[in-house]
């Protein structure tokens, strides 16, 4: 999973939360991320 991080090309939001090691799912026309894992959401600017 970490060198899957380094070597993607294109920017993917990572979770980070309790351990969760899984990428945010982007749904830009709520304007969120969401962790299909921990359910955690995250705001985009």
């Amino acid at each position: 999973m970490r060198r899957m991080r380094r070597r993607s090309i294109t920017p993917r939001l990572y979770c980070r939360t309790n351990g969760c090691a899984s990428f945010l799912e982007i749904q830009p026309e709520r304007g969120l991320a969401v962790c299909p894992v921990c359910g955690f959401t995250r705001k985009l600017d």
